[in-house]
């Protein structure tokens, strides 16, 4: 009887042991995840319990995916190309606009919705001295700028279709991205390894009904971890820089680029590009929609071209040019990244647009309609 309770208690103990190891995960864990989101607070007054990406102001949304939130604040170092540190100051406004003019001194200016992707969301920039805030300080504008990190432009056209008749633009200015066409496509977006989002997003078919999916491996259960797990959101976006690293950053729009655009899934995403576009200038009615691409990356840009002539758009030249030219130069226009712009690509940038868009405002203060 003793020799059989000793063996019950060996054996009891040998559980234990093997239970430890899971228990000392499961602890790092709860610590992991309890210190990220006091961090995410302290630094960016970000709920405790809410999830996904607490570092650039973003939110998951049901009908887009993710969308900014309102009133929201971050402080944060950046470095340019060269390695040159700077402090940013960044201030989301209403509903997540990252300008939003409706001060009493505002009033008779002309009204430009700007609508884009991270480059209008400008994280990388004080509010002073994104694009779009040039164009303040050079024009007689009030401003409403939107952008989010990773957008398509279906989503641009579902937040312009939700504040069109609110803030009742004479104008509206349209970022565009070459990654806008893999962002457009569920099949690019899945194999791309630079412009994957890995987040549930709407997108459009080409008889024009909108379908939600997640692009990237096992979607379903990255989409539920990084929902409520900000240790598994960190470790999932290590986890592809180091996958892309690996592969070179080679990804299916270098296949593009080589091939000159003639891939069948980047032909579907032309057309489908297209069909929103179409869906936004019908929503725009009368109001004239300006456009302007931030990358002159072929073939993506001659393609932007010819679908906002398409579309009746005004398309804007020179923007990204007037960057790229500086840059030879030895000027500093990019981050870190070597993508996105530092306060003197933005500086340049919005230079470039106020110039172009300054001829059609006339007289000042209204926007020329065109015929």
């Amino acid at each position: 009887m003793q020799k059989f309770l000793l063996l019950k208690k060996i054996s009891s103990i040998r559980g234990i042991d093997f239970l430890l190891p899971f228990v000392a995960l499961f602890v790092l864990f709860a610590l992991g995840e309890i210190s990220f989101r006091f961090y995410h607070f302290i630094l960016y007054q970000r709920d405790f319990i809410e999830g996904y990406d607490p570092n650039a102001c973003l939110q998951l949304d049901e009908k887009l995916g993710w969308r900014v939130r309102g009133f929201c604040s971050l402080r944060r170092k950046c470095f340019d190309s060269g390695g040159n540190p700077y402090n940013v100051n960044i201030n989301m406004g209403k509903w997540g606009f990252r300008s939003f003019d409706d001060s009493p001194q505002d009033v008779g200016k002309t009204r430009l919705m700007v609508i884009g992707d991270s480059f209008t969301q400008a994280l990388e920039v004080s509010d002073d001295q994104a694009y779009w805030s040039v164009l303040k300080k050079r024009l007689p504008m009030a401003v409403y700028a939107y952008g989010a990190i990773g957008y398509g432009n279906l989503q641009e056209g579902v937040i312009l279709d939700e504040y069109l008749d609110l803030i009742k633009p004479e104008a509206v200015l349209l970022q565009l991205c070459s990654n806008d066409f893999i962002n457009n496509s569920f099949e690019l977006e899945n194999a791309s390894f630079i412009n994957n989002q890995r987040q549930r997003r709407p997108y459009l078919k080409e008889n024009g009904e909108i379908f939600y999916a997640t692009p990237g491996t096992v979607p379903a259960l990255r989409t539920a971890l990084t929902r409520y797990s900000r240790v598994f959101s960190f470790l999932f976006h290590r986890l592809d820089l180091a996958q892309a690293r690996w592969r070179g950053y080679k990804s299916v729009e270098v296949e593009i680029e080589q091939k000159n655009g003639a891939v069948r899934e980047y032909r579907t995403s032309l057309r489908t590009t297209a069909l929103i576009f179409r869906k936004i200038k019908e929503r725009c009615g009368n109001v004239p929609v300006y456009a302007f691409v931030v990358d002159p990356t072929p073939p993506f840009y001659e393609d932007f071209r010819k679908l906002c002539a398409e579309a009746g758009f005004v398309f804007i030249d020179g923007v990204a040019e007037s960057i790229k030219k500086e840059a030879k130069k030895g000027a500093v226009v990019f981050v870190r990244d070597e993508g996105h712009w530092s306060p003197l690509g933005h500086a340049i940038g919005g230079e470039a647009l106020a110039a172009a868009l300054e001829r059609y405002l006339s007289p000042p203060g209204q926007v020329r309609k065109r015929n």
